[in-house]
């Protein structure tokens, strides 16, 4: 049951994307299979370029792999990090390129169930709470940082660590000047 709305949820998705044929036109039949955690998603190309699941491929050319924490950082965050990719490297970045890109039209799904208005307003009170969330953070952890460095000097500010490398590489040089000096002295006494 679960697979089913899992499938049946990704195939909407990738109906919506009505452009997505269009960029992977070049790999048709190629398989691809995507591990986020113990979940496998495999997908197929066809010939005119759409991208279809399908259920135990004999084979995949391009194998994706990611923790979920690597899954989130990479949808939330656009954080390339923790991701293992096996076969066809071309075909993974374009593959790549049209994850980054996909959208859910949510309005559109939301007007079907409660109209266009109510769907109109739902979407926009969604967005406006996710750019709420995402300002609130980053606020709360400016002050975090802020207090780190100021109040409790756990952190360096980025000045006070650009200052400590200068001042460490004047004195770097002015050793190297002074050790030139000691050899050209060294050298005139042995003469």
């Amino acid at each position: 049951m679960i697979l089913r709305f899992r499938n049946s949820f990704i195939a909407h998705i990738l109906n919506q994307n009505d452009w997505i044929p269009s960029k992977l036109v070049n790999h048709k039949k190629k398989v691809i299979k995507v591990k986020i955690g113990f979940v496998e998603i495999n997908f197929i190309v066809g010939d005119r370029g759409e991208l279809r699941l399908i259920e135990n491929p004999e084979h995949a050319d391009t194998i994706i792999q990611m923790s979920f924490d690597a899954f989130f950082k990479t949808i939330i965050l656009k954080e390339k990090k923790g991701i293992k990719i096996d076969g066809d490297i071309d075909f993974a970045k374009d593959f790549s390129e049209i994850l980054n890109h996909i959208e859910w039209d949510l309005e559109d799904d939301l007007s079907l169930i409660f109209g266009d208005i109510v769907g109109h307003e739902i979407t926009q009170a969604g967005k406006s709470f996710i750019y709420q969330s995402k300002r609130n953070l980053k606020e709360v952890s400016e002050a975090l940082v802020e207090f780190w460095q100021e109040e409790n000097k756990i952190l360096s500010r980025k000045e006070d660590v650009n200052d400590f490398i200068k001042d460490v590489d004047c004195l770097s040089e002015e050793a190297d000047r002074i050790e030139a000096r000691l050899e050209k002295l060294i050298q005139r006494k042995s003469i």
